[in-house]
């Protein structure tokens, strides 16, 4: 694009920021998010919008501060029997949905089953759950059977909906409203979604009969920007155009730092992992040799310093506090383009082309790229690095686990970048997520289509594990395993930095998400 009209268009999206940022009034909260939100409906949800969500949508139980501790949200308290398999939610009495209708135990239920029925966002973490049965109307009793997470982690991953808003909305073939709630909400939580534009903002307005209260300091009013440009969202920070921007240039930091009107929040330790995952199905890198060779011409010490400090080393599958931690030995975590070379000649593949998917507007994503293709260059691989949106990649890539599965089939994906929180505290949410079988061709995030039976029975072993060391040594064990099939690479773990203006109160790092931004917490400071 010719510098004069990459100039223009950049004019315009700050005027254009400027215009709906509306910071003047001090009860306005306004972000720029670096990335899209796929969809509103909080029981599709598994990404980026994750987070977004929970500022209008709650659980029964959540993490409500910046630590991994669980608190009561929307159940006052939890009764759980000796063996860990019933639990009964003694739901908070006097909430409202934003529809005006009462949270009781039949909403509850309804949103359990509404996952379960979907089979989809956060299913995978409930999939273990047995039966419900509404007691009264604010008890719940809910029955699992062991062999999943922490079962009160699952169900903070649940925001509950309103049936007399959803029940309504059902049409042919779409029996859980997925349609309506892709677009539209109906929660308990302290703002309401007031306007949404596709690509370009979200605004959420203040919910007055919320059950927490509006007591306390509080803005009354969120306009979330999609400023992706993380220069633009720079700029706009800093002539006070919005008052938090999730991510900004690395090398814009040490100013900002010594700028009065900004706060720079960081932490060096991220949970928050970029993988590149290779298919372990089909094509090329079905093969591990050629898996271990890619590891081997990937120069993670390049990518950290060209992320100016952004990212730091990622020391395997989970990151080591969520196994006691524990960092396995990663036998190609180096750069040896001499045995990257003798591998792929070994697996016959001395001059394969690799296409690497990343997603459209991730600069960092772009530069892994850039990274790979140069070294993999002089050893005769040629890497095409390709831009696609994330939603029609997923689309691309659940399409091929439900074919044959075949390379050239037109949905097959041979490597994409990948983030990957948490989700919830707990290292299943890494292995069962990233690594289980069952976890491809949707419902996880499995999207290289990697198996090894022993790695699923370990981590299944792990899931029935009541004694906590047991649980992390059979956790250990599949890590392990992992590492030494190479089904990606470790690209780096993302430090969670966050620029806000400085009279913005209140905020927390979120312990499980990175970006996110909660509105009912903050204030504006005099």
């Amino acid at each position: 694009m010719p510098r004069t009209m990459t100039t223009l268009m950049f004019a315009l999206v700050l005027m254009l920021g400027g215009a709906l940022a509306q910071r003047g009034d001090p009860n306005t909260l306004t972000v720029a998010l670096s990335g899209n939100v796929e969809t509103m409906d909080p029981h599709s949800a598994s990404s980026r919008a994750v987070p977004f969500l929970e500022n209008v949508y709650e659980p029964l139980v959540g993490l409500q501060g910046p630590t991994i501790d669980l608190t009561p949200v929307l159940a006052e308290r939890v009764d759980v029997s000796d063996d860990q398999t019933v639990y009964t939610f003694h739901l908070r009495p006097g909430v409202q949905f934003h529809d005006g209708s009462p949270l009781d135990a039949r909403a509850v239920v309804y949103s359990f089953e509404r996952v379960r029925g979907m089979n989809k966002g956060p299913y995978w973490a409930i999939g273990y759950l047995e039966s419900m049965e509404a007691i009264d109307d604010l008890t719940v009793r809910m029955t699992i059977r062991p062999g999943g997470p922490p079962f009160l982690h699952a169900v903070s991953m649940v925001g509950i909906v309103s049936p007399a808003s959803f029940d309504p909305q059902k049409k042919d073939g779409d029996a859980w409203a997925e349609d309506w709630a892709a677009t539209n909400t109906a929660g308990t939580g302290p703002y309401v979604l007031a306007e949404l534009v596709r690509g370009d903002r979200f605004v959420l307005e203040k919910f007055e009969p919320y059950w927490g209260g509006w007591d306390r300091p509080h803005f009354t009013r969120s306009v979330m920007l999609l400023i992706p440009e993380r220069s633009t969202a720079q700029l706009m920070l800093e002539r006070g155009e919005i008052d938090i921007a999730e991510q900004v240039p690395t090398e814009a930091l040490p100013a900002l730092r010594a700028n009065p009107a900004v706060t720079v929040i960081e932490r060096d330790s991220g949970v928050r992992v970029l993988y590149l995952m290779l298919n372990a199905a089909a094509g090329p890198t079905a093969d591990v040799r050629v898996r271990q060779a890619i590891n081997l011409a990937f120069d993670q010490a390049t990518f950290l310093e060209a992320t100016g400090g952004a990212f730091t080393t990622s020391n395997g599958p989970v990151p080591a506090e969520f196994i006691g931690g524990y960092e396995p030995e990663i036998p190609y975590n180096r750069v040896d383009l001499d045995e990257a070379r003798r591998l792929l000649q070994e697996a016959g593949q001395a001059s394969m082309t690799l296409d690497v998917y990343y997603t459209t507007g991730d600069q960092v994503q772009e530069l892994a790229g850039q990274v790979l293709q140069a070294y993999l260059s002089q050893i005769g691989v040629t890497v095409n690095v390709i831009a696609q949106d994330f939603p029609a990649f997923v689309r691309a890539i659940t399409a091929w686990g439900t074919s044959e599965r075949s390379a050239s089939d037109e949905n097959f994906r041979m490597a994409n970048f990948l983030y990957t929180p948490p989700r919830m505290p707990d290292a299943y949410a890494y292995l069962w997520y990233m690594y289980h079988s069952a976890a491809q061709g949707g419902l996880g995030r499995n999207q290289n289509f990697y198996a090894n039976p022993a790695v699923d029975a370990l981590i299944e072993a792990g899931a029935l594990a009541i004694d906590p060391e047991e649980r992390i040594a059979r956790y250990r064990e599949a890590v392990d395993l992992i590492v030494a099939d190479a089904p990606q690479v470790f690209v780096g773990t993302q430090r969670m930095i966050y620029t806000l203006r400085s009279d913005v109160g209140g905020f927390y790092m979120h312990p499980t998400w990175f970006p996110a931004v909660r509105v009912y917490p903050l204030y504006r400071e005099d």
